[in-house]
């Protein structure tokens, strides 16, 4: 949570910025609502239906598994009365069994599925900061804001930086070497 003085500071930092950029020629500024464009890009679509059917095989035969453990569960809550001690035990042992192997392919399934979404999100991702790139220097923007991601492009125009690290180096005192 941001304090209040921070907030003001932000604020007052935005003020000074607008006030200098007022004596120059105002930067062209964009906004990108990133929570709609990847929300509704066509490539983010493709990506969930692509990954939907590579996976649907697994997931159903997860299903599958643990309705074959339920029907299984039944069966021994059913008859666990009327078996023979012996068909009780073999019967817990298969249905021990089963769980462990459902367990260990529905973790494995969850986290490969994980992995393939970030991989393709990524993918997506990369397309989408490419894409703004574009569009913010076809409509000469200097700069390419978002409510959630802050600053999301720049002009190399804009870019101050390698000013700052010269005037840094012309200030800076060196460094006194420790006496042996």
């Amino acid at each position: 949570m941001l304090s209040i003085k921070s907030i003001l500071r932000y604020y007052l930092f935005l003020l000074v910025l607008l006030g200098a950029s007022a004596l120059h020629a105002a930067p062209a500024v964009g906004f990108v609502d990133v929570v709609k464009v990847t929300r509704d890009a066509p490539q983010m679509k493709e990506v969930e239906k692509a990954l939907e059917e590579e996976f649907v095989l697994r997931e159903q035969k997860i299903i599958e598994m643990r309705d074959q453990i339920a029907a299984l569960q039944e069966k021994l809550d059913k008859e666990k009365r009327s078996m023979s001690t012996d068909e009780r035990r073999r019967l817990e042992r298969d249905i021990k069994s089963r769980e462990l192997r459902y367990n260990y392919n529905k973790d494995e399934f969850l986290q490969d599925k994980q992995l393939r979404t970030n991989e393709e999100r990524n993918r997506v991702f990369r397309v989408i900061d490419e894409v703004i790139a574009q569009v913010g220097k076809s409509k000469s923007l200097e700069i390419i804001l978002s409510a959630k991601a802050g600053v999301l492009w720049r002009s190399e125009r804009i870019d101050i930086t390698d000013d700052v690290m010269q005037q840094l180096q012309s200030i800076a005192k060196p460094i006194a070497q420790p006496q042996k």
